[in-house]
């Protein structure tokens, strides 16, 4: 009996708590300062040797580069980078929650803490996924900066989502390898929609008024208010003005000039201002009326002749080019792999939060008929650097390229895009790159950082197993 009485309880706890995960009615529940010395109920998820790691501001985890005092509490969340400060992603995860019932809307705040020794290379992002589809919400590597010692408050998000999607928050913090790098974030508060105050503090009491307060008067007074402008709206003559105007002129001066050139002989004045038919109406009209009838259809005729020219149509057509035809929306129809026409070439960047090894990016290429981006001249190079940092949606990170060095002992870089595979031809590496000469490393480009500049050289080696970066894809026509 007491066996049994233990697993009858047990099995109930199971059951309460997937209820209210389930259920997730109230979503400050998942709000976090780590001042328990958890993560939960948020998830660490990352791949790399790197992780989010809890930290205390009596025992610092890189004691040469402590985090400044956060906006409350002495605990924080931080990415640990191992003794040998390896570089890499942590992921963080918020567990599954819903908009709740009776709102349309959640908001999501946090604090932050960003230090780098190059401008804009250490980085924090923050997705959004809905159903599994990831979407950016912030990128935040303008605080990137090596004098950057305080913590900053973020912007409110306003997440919105029909009430059956699934959601999940996930953050990604790039950490460099230098001993001034750092990731860390605090306070990761949910505000119900109709709390007005975005402090955590004020949150909590706001929330407790409106569960002490459960006068139905206050509620009733507020929605007579809100109806009456509502209806006093419609009823305003505003529809009156709008159709009279709109039907008055256009009837009356339409039918003026259709019928007094034809009836009246001051269609004769009317065609005196084309400049090829004065002379012709003066030695006219006396012969026959006949004429001057013939006379005012030709102004008709000539009058159509512009707008039968089109211009805009014949400058559309030849727009179109083969490199556009073969070239997708996104490739392999992933929406984190947009594509654009870049002089006569077809380039796809990866701008979602996947982070690949090269030859996982390398099979992601080929699927969809493509290779890892070959730089073969400077021309192309300077068309590419451009064109991500002159466009929005492309992320100023890590990208893998197609380079790599030779894997059948001929001791050089090369494209390894199609057989038989060529040497480096042109090359723009930074500075001491590359510096990992054997058959398992490959090239990447470095978008994100002021001291790897096209004039000083970004192209970069690595590890081809190494995980955390984004890629580019070209086609091969």
């Amino acid at each position: 009996m007491r066996n049994h009485f233990i697993l009858i309880g047990f099995v109930v706890v199971i059951l309460n708590e997937f209820r209210i995960a389930e259920a997730a009615v109230d979503i400050t529940v998942n709000n976090n300062n780590f001042e328990n010395g958890t993560l939960n109920p948020w998830f660490e998820q990352s791949k790399s040797g790197v992780k989010w790691k809890i930290e205390n501001t009596t025992s610092s985890l890189e004691p040469d580069n402590s985090a400044p005092l956060p906006f409350s509490g002495t605990t924080y969340l931080r990415v640990d980078r191992g003794t040998s400060l390896a570089f890499g992603v942590a992921i963080l995860r918020s567990p599954v929650f819903k908009i709740p019932t009776g709102s349309d809307s959640i908001l999501f705040s946090f604090s932050f803490w960003i230090r780098s020794k190059w401008p804009q290379f250490t980085n924090l992002e923050l997705y959004l996924a809905k159903n599994g589809n990831e979407g950016l919400l912030f990128n935040l590597y303008e605080y990137s900066d090596v004098n950057n010692q305080i913590w900053r408050q973020s912007e409110t998000v306003v997440i919105t989502a029909d009430m059956s999607s699934d959601l999940t928050l996930v953050f990604y913090a790039y950490c460099g390898t230098s001993l001034e790098d750092a990731v860390a974030i605090d306070d990761l508060y949910f505000i119900p929609s109709d709390t007005t105050s975005s402090t955590p503090e004020s949150v909590t009491t706001t929330s407790a008024t409106i569960t002490s307060t459960t006068s139905s008067t206050t509620i009733s007074t507020t929605t007579t208010q809100t109806t009456t402008p509502t209806t006093t709206p419609t009823t305003t003559p505003t529809i009156t003005p709008t159709t009279t105007p709109t039907t008055t002129p256009t009837t009356t001066p339409t039918t003026t000039p259709t019928t007094t050139p034809t009836t009246t002989p001051t269609t004769t004045p009317t065609t005196t201002p084309t400049p090829t038919s004065t002379s012709i109406t003066t030695s006219s009209p006396e012969t026959t009326a006949s004429d001057a009838t013939l006379s005012t259809d030709a102004p008709v005729v000539t009058t159509d002749a512009p707008y039968t020219e089109e211009p805009t149509t014949t400058t559309e057509e030849p727009t179109t080019t083969l490199a556009e035809e073969k070239c997708p929306d996104f490739l392999q129809e992933d929406a984190e792999v947009p594509c654009w026409v870049i002089e006569t070439k077809c380039y796809c960047f990866n701008i979602g939060p996947r982070q690949q090894n090269w030859t996982v990016a390398d099979e992601f290429c080929r699927g969809g008929n493509m290779t890892l981006l070959a730089i073969e001249t400077e021309e192309e190079d300077v068309l590419i650097y451009d064109h991500v940092n002159s466009t929005s949606e492309i992320p100023s990170t890590l990208y893998w390229i197609g380079g790599r060095y030779s894997q059948e002992g001929n001791d050089r870089w090369e494209w390894a895009s199609n057989e038989p595979f060529e040497p480096f031809s042109y090359e723009n590496w930074a500075a001491d790159e590359p510096n990992g000469n054997q058959s398992l490393y490959c090239t990447y480009v470095n978008f994100n950082s002021f001291s790897f500049n096209f004039n000083t050289g970004y192209w970069i080696d690595d590890l081809c197993s190494a995980e955390g970066f984004k890629f580019i894809c070209e086609s091969n026509d």
